[in-house]
């Protein structure tokens, strides 16, 4: 058994104590993946990361999909970011051809709103190298902007800021 840790902080300081390793963080901008086929990546300020190639316009009936490397094994929950329409839209995340699953993340849904994520789902991933891929709903195309996979259970979603051209510094 392990022994007693001994943490020395300055008066009225703060910091994490991990007692696990830190959680794993991946974001996967859809406009790198590297299954688009046809489609192109497009630019969008209202997209992630605000220039330069931003997102992917994917077709009803279509799919992108890319190779992800996984170095540590665990449950992942996979978030991602859609628009259809100027609002969040509802895709499908697929890892290594199978779904998230939902049946054990019912309470989390994502952050509401065109700049956050909606949840996908968790998944088990052992090391290495694996397929993630994202598609629309059946008949209706999607605006495809980013997918994250953690390993932080506490995550309810992401959100990102987004500037216009009449935004004042």
């Amino acid at each position: 058994a392990p022994g007693p840790v001994t943490l020395e902080l300055p008066a009225n300081s703060i910091t994490p104590l991990y007692l696990d390793a830190p959680p794993e963080e991946m974001l996967f901008q859809c406009e790198g993946f590297r299954g688009l086929g046809s489609l192109k990546p497009l630019t969008g300020a209202a997209y992630s990361p605000g220039r330069g190639s931003t997102h992917v316009l994917i077709p009803a009936g279509g799919q992108i999909d890319t190779r992800i490397q996984i170095d540590r094994p665990g449950r992942y929950r996979v978030f991602y970011r859609a628009m259809r329409r100027g609002m969040q839209a509802q895709a499908d995340v697929l890892v290594d051809g199978r779904p998230a699953d939902r049946e054990r993340e019912p309470h989390v849904r994502g952050l509401p709103g065109a700049n956050g994520t909606l949840l996908a789902g968790a998944i088990e991933l052992s090391r290495g190298v694996h397929t993630l891929a994202i598609r629309p709903r059946p008949r209706e195309d999607i605006r495809a902007d980013f997918v994250i996979l953690t390993t932080d259970p506490t995550v309810a979603g992401y959100g990102f800021a987004v500037t216009s051209a009449h935004s004042k510094p």
